[in-house]
């Protein structure tokens, strides 16, 4: 195991190396907020989560009364 360390930890360092590279890169990151994920699958994901945080909005009045009438058991 004393082996496999050092070789884990390079491992992790070059997939960290990679994350930092592809974030320290500008005009990549400006252009893929400026313009719309152009795959249909990112497509698809995005209209997804859109659906999924409509709902949740939908959903926190009800959640709000919730926490309110367990606040209210809480202090009694």
């Amino acid at each position: 195991s004393a082996e496999q360390k050092p070789l884990a930890r390079s491992a992790f360092s070059l997939s960290l190396f990679r994350v930092t590279r592809k974030r320290n890169t500008p005009f990549r990151s400006q252009k893929d907020h400026a313009t719309p994920a152009k795959s249909p699958r990112a497509c698809k994901k995005v209209e997804k989560d859109l659906l999924k945080m409509q709902a949740t909005l939908r959903q926190l009045p009800e959640l709000k009364n919730c926490i309110l009438i367990e606040m209210k058991q809480a202090s009694v």
